[in-house]
């Protein structure tokens, strides 16, 4: 039901105020905050005021640069997560994982893997390449670790 209908039934005597509000989903507060904006501006004071502005929350486009500035300089060979560790352990870096992995996957800018173990630049399956640290990926079906004995 439009909040114009329920307006009018709420003034109208048919319909309470929590009646009104639970109709449209919302706090009886909200409903009357609607109100307010509906009396003062008409139909165009419902739209939501947001729209269009960035959210507060939202990261500093400076970090962000310096943040893939490092990842193309230092860390290329590395996957979003390891490079995230790196970064905060040795950069300072404040940015949650999820941030830097939306960032990263930005197309071209790093791909992903998919249960490939790092190999390092001499050969060694199970050391990241970079910085040569001993991670390994979970052993591969079939692989002896996985066989039940008989």
């Amino acid at each position: 039901m439009r909040f114009e209908e329920l307006l009018e039934r709420w003034e109208g005597g048919s319909l309470s105020h929590a009646e009104a509000a639970a109709a449209l989903g919302v706090s009886e507060r909200t409903l009357r905050r609607w109100r307010e904006r509906y009396e003062e501006d008409g139909a165009d004071g419902l739209v939501d005021r947001r729209v269009g502005q960035p959210s507060p929350r939202r990261a500093p486009e400076a970090e962000l640069e310096r943040m893939r500035a490092l990842y193309q300089q230092h860390y290329q060979g590395f996957t979003i997560k390891h490079f995230h560790e790196k970064v905060a352990q040795r950069h300072g870096y404040k940015l949650g994982y999820t941030t830097t992995r939306l960032y990263l996957r930005r197309p071209g800018w790093s791909r992903r893997r998919r249960g490939a173990a790092p190999v390092a630049a001499s050969g060694h399956a199970g050391r990241c390449a970079a910085c040569w640290c001993t991670r390994t990926a979970p052993s591969t079906p079939g692989s002896p670790s996985r066989r039940r004995a008989t």
